[in-house]
């Protein structure tokens, strides 16, 4: 059994957040279903953690076990070719066996993007808070 470690970056603005959630589509139900498809079989994906709805990534850590013999680098084209254009996995590494993405994390960064103005960006509206108060630094 291999253990293959995703490397993930998403738009999370039409999801639900990371874990599968009987209320709309989520991150993990869209990667477990893009390796069911190429895998042939499902596969548990676990995250290094979960992000609420709406949350972006750029490098969010996954992993899942495998007994397929594709070459990692093949895995990542393979998904990618079945992923939405909002998920992508940018890069697949075969790890030891005993690997766990939330175990095994060393750090977590987290970004939060605020726009000071009166006037909305339809460029960052996505991607960050817009205060249009002044703010008391």
């Amino acid at each position: 059994m291999r253990t293959i470690q995703l490397i993930i970056a998403y738009d999370g603005t039409e999801y639900q957040g990371w874990q599968l959630q009987s209320n709309g589509p989520t991150i993990q139900e869209k990667l477990e279903k893009s390796i069911e498809a190429v895998f042939g079989k499902h596969h548990r994906v676990y995250g290094a953690g979960r992000t609420d709805a709406g949350v972006h990534a750029k490098a969010q850590v996954a992993h899942f076990k495998t007994s397929s013999k594709i070459p990692s680098e093949k895995i990542v084209l393979a998904l990618n070719s079945s992923l939405p254009e909002d998920i992508v996995v940018t890069c697949a590494h075969e790890v030891p066996e005993d690997f766990h993405s939330q175990f095994d994390a060393r750090s977590k960064t987290y970004r939060y993007n605020l726009i000071n103005s009166r006037q909305s960006d339809p460029f960052r509206r996505r991607y960050a808070w817009r205060v249009a108060y002044d703010l008391n630094i």
